[in-house]
């Protein structure tokens, strides 16, 4: 990770009011449910320190929290309000993640050449060669994580610190909106299949990066997928189309 921002330089982050960083280096949060108009009301939530690497900083969900990832002599530290994590040689493009409810951060870090989960500033799980840019999701009730890993030249999706089957490649994992199951896109045999709960789909040509998702209810799963020059709408297995193109957006339920 590289480059860097001047904190005095963040002007307004929208979130349930404002987020808005001073003078001193002082970070304050109007929070617009708490005032009357024509009032406001400034509440003190972290001090930014250190060089922090651009693009890092994060509000959670919540607005009750920040993070963002400062530069130290000999690697990368991610903060989290006023409480600087351990040091790094290196963290994962994405970091940090906050969990939906704002009380859990996560995010991939390398320390003398191994990659590992890091949750709530601790080591988690097993470690391996790399943990994928933009990988680390938290499920929607908060509660767990998954990640995209790499170890020699394969690739898997660990849920909860368990691994699951090694591909060529695989892409971020998803969590169905009622945090019990998840999905990935997987490479097999030259083909891109979609990897739900553990099971494998059916083999294309292609799948639609972002296009995967679940149903509100979570019981259902759909995505676009090429078929030679053609494209079709899978749900549940079974194929709509096919099409000459699929408009942005993908799938929707």
């Amino acid at each position: 990770m590289s480059g860097g921002f001047r904190p005095l330089l963040l002007a307004f982050v929208v979130c349930l009011g404002a987020v808005t960083a001073f003078p001193r280096r002082r970070l304050w949060s109007q929070n617009v449910k708490k005032v009357r108009v024509g009032e406001a009301v400034e509440r003190r939530i972290a001090s930014l320190e250190g060089e922090v690497v651009d693009g890092t900083f994060r509000v959670s969900p919540d607005c009750r929290h920040v993070a963002y990832v400062v530069r130290l002599e000999g690697g990368l530290a991610v903060v989290v309000d006023d409480k600087r994590g351990k040091r790094y040689d290196d963290l994962t493009a994405g970091a940090p993640v906050f969990s939906p409810d704002g009380k859990r951060v996560a995010y991939g870090a390398l320390l003398g050449g191994k990659a590992f989960l890091v949750v709530d500033g601790e080591k988690k799980g097993a470690e391996y060669d790399a943990v994928l840019p933009r990988s680390v999701v938290f499920s929607p009730d908060s509660k767990r994580v998954a990640y995209a890993a790499v170890a020699g030249e394969e690739m898997f999706v660990v849920v909860d610190g368990k691994e699951g089957k090694r591909y060529g490649g695989v892409s971020p994992p998803i969590f169905s909106p009622d945090s019990k199951r998840t999905a990935h896109l997987a490479l097999v045999g030259g083909k891109s299949v979609v990897v739900v709960d553990g099971e494998e789909g059916k083999g294309y040509d292609d799948i639609g990066m972002g296009s995967l998702v679940f149903s509100p209810d979570s019981k259902r799963v759909a995505y676009v997928a090429r078929k030679g020059e053609k494209w079709v709408v899978v749900v549940d297995g079974k194929e709509n189309g096919p099409y000459e193109a699929i408009g942005e957006g993908g799938v929707l339920f």
